[in-house]
Parts: C-alpha cells; sequence; structure tokens
C-alpha cells in the first residue's frame, strides 16, 4: 500500500480487493471448520452410543486387541457408508 500510495495512486481499490480476498478465505475456513465441527460432533455421538450400549460388553473385546476399538471400528463403518451411496 505504501508502494502504491508513494508512486502517486491511492491504494483504495487495491484495499478493497485485498480485504475480500481475506474476507473470502475467512469465509471458505469457516465453512471448513463447520463441515469439521458437524462431523466431530457425529462421531462423539457414535462414541458416546458405542461405549453406553457396552454395557454387555466389556471394553477389552470392544477394543479387540487394538489400541482403540472405536477408531477402526468407526473408520470402517464411515469407509461402508461411503462406498454405498
Amino acid at each position: 500500500m505504501i508502494e502504491i500510495r508513494s508512486e502517486g495512486i491511492p491504494p483504495c481499490a487495491n484495499l478493497k480487493a485485498m480485504v475480500k480476498k481475506h474476507l473470502d478465505n475467512l469465509e471458505q475456513r469457516i465453512k471448513e471448520m463447520l463441515t469439521f465441527h458437524q462431523e466431530l460432533s457425529h462421531r462423539y455421538e457414535k462414541i458416546e452410543t458405542a461405549l453406553s450400549d457396552s454395557s454387555n460388553i466389556a471394553i477389552e473385546e470392544l477394543c479387540q486387541d487394538k489400541i482403540c476399538g472405536l477408531i477402526e471400528r468407526d473408520d470402517k463403518n464411515e469407509t461402508e457408508n461411503y462406498t454405498h451411496h
């Protein structure tokens, strides 16, 4: 901006374009964050359901010698959901 102004050109149009670009980038990031929030909330609900349903199933059985069976189970189910659509 300073360089443009030092050349005798008012930088207002450049400023407007720069602010618009930042707003557009911010809008895109907000959309991505909202999508991520929805996905994470959905995953949390699935984990909450699995853990409350696991009263009849031992946690070790749920994990099946994995670090956390909920992660692999959820990823497998998500993959199946994507392949069926």
